[in-house]
This record gives structure tokens, C-alpha cells and sequence, in this order.
């Protein structure tokens, strides 16, 4: 449980990082997945030619157009992507917070356990605010992705020293 220890102070330092600078943390986290999509796009593009059917070819070739799309304008308007990419980050934390509760349940007789089921609330109620304030600019999602690894890093911490 040592690499459980050492992989929760390092998210817990990169919580912090995020927390002190989150318009810098937000552009970051944004540009990362815009280059992401523009690999995807690479990687979905080189695959068409494996598919059967035009209809198949077709779908990877709009799926490439997509990607590559979505990652390129992501990448030249990094401002407007924060606010597409809070939906999407709300909705993820929703469902990793719920995925945090489930494990809580099913180790909750751990010590220190409770920790996993206070990190899966804050990570629940951090997904609620970024899906119905996506308005709320680029702040948020450094400031999002600060307090989820602080507290994931915490609770990993917590685990090694369990162990």
C-alpha cells in the first residue's frame, strides 16, 4: 500500500496546485483534452481503413471530422471550450462520486472508510454545480479538479496507512 501512499500525495499536491492557480489548472485541463480529441482523430483515421462496409468507413471517417473538429476548436478557443467542458466534467464527477459511495458500501467496515464516502458527497456535489452552473467560467474546473484530487489524495492516505 506504500504506491497508494505516494499516489495520494502527489494528487493531493496537484489538488493543492489547482486550488491556488484555477484559471491556469481550467486552460490546462482543457487543452489537454483538445489535443486528446485531435489524437483520437489520428488514431479513429487510421482504423477507417480496417472497417467493412462504406457505411462503417463512413462512420469512422465522420467520427474522425468530429474529433478532429472538436479537439481543434478546443485548442483555438480555449475560453469557450472551459464552459462546453464543464457539462462534461460535471457529469463525470456525478458518476464518479456515486462509483466512490458504491465502494464506500461495500468497505465500509475499513478504518477510515468514511473518508471514501466523504470524498464521493463532495465529488457528487461538485458535479451538481458544474452541470447546472456551466456559466460560471474558467475558474471552476481548476477549482473542480483541485478539491476532487485533494480529497482523492487524502483518502488515499489514508488507505496506505491502513494497510
Amino acid at each position: 500500500m506504500k504506491n497508494s501512499k505516494f499516489l495520494g500525495i502527489v494528487l493531493a499536491a496537484i489538488g493543492v496546485f489547482c486550488l491556488v492557480y484555477p484559471i491556469a489548472a481550467s486552460v490546462w485541463i482543457e487543452i489537454v483534452v483538445g489535443a486528446c480529441f485531435i489524437a483520437a482523430s489520428f488514431f479513429t483515421l487510421l482504423g477507417v481503413s480496417a472497417r467493412r462496409g462504406a457505411w462503417d468507413k463512413a462512420y469512422g471517417a465522420l467520427l474522425t471530422v468530429l474529433y478532429l473538429a472538436a479537439g481543434g476548436l478546443m485548442l483555438l478557443n480555449p475560453f469557450e471550450g472551459v464552459v462546453m467542458l464543464m457539462v462534461l466534467i460535471g457529469a463525470i464527477f456525478t458518476f464518479e462520486g456515486v462509483a466512490a459511495v458504491a465502494l464506500w458500501g461495500t468497505d465500509r467496515n475499513s478504518p477510515n472508510s468514511w473518508l471514501m464516502l466523504v470524498n464521493g458527497a463532495v465529488t457528487v456535489a461538485l458535479g451538481a454545480l458544474a452541470l447546472f452552473n456551466p456559466s460560471y467560467g474558467v475558474w471552476f474546473i481548476g477549482t473542480l479538479a483541485g478539491i476532487d484530487l485533494l480529497f482523492s489524495g487524502i483518502a488515499l492516505i489514508a488507505r496506505g496507512a491502513d494497510a
